[in-house]
């Protein structure tokens, strides 16, 4: 399998995503203040000749009648330096 998977650090990041930037901070779910972004997960768009031999986090669970990930994602990790939660923030294409 094709891992087309990069992993930014910190304010690069903010632009690898789906849809809209990630925001350079985000309120931390647990304390409420400022989270700062640390690293961005972004799948890639693979060219046409790779498409059968990529994995992809949509491919890892048996989709059931649960709601799961339709395309591929990106994830954006922020860490709170008030009290370390982490919190997360994703989309997908």
């Amino acid at each position: 399998m094709i891992n087309k998977t990069k992993v930014y650090y910190g304010e690069e990041g903010c632009i690898h995503t789906c849809q809209d930037h990630f925001l350079k901070e985000i309120r931390c779910e647990k304390c409420g203040a400022p989270a700062r972004i640390t690293m961005t997960v972004s799948e890639q768009i693979p060219e046409q000749h790779e498409r059968d031999k990529i994995i992809y986090a949509t491919d890892l669970y048996h989709k059931d009648d649960r709601m799961w990930i339709h395309d591929i994602c990106s994830v954006a990790i922020y860490f709170c330096p008030q009290c370390l939660h982490a919190s997360v923030e994703w989309n997908q294409f």
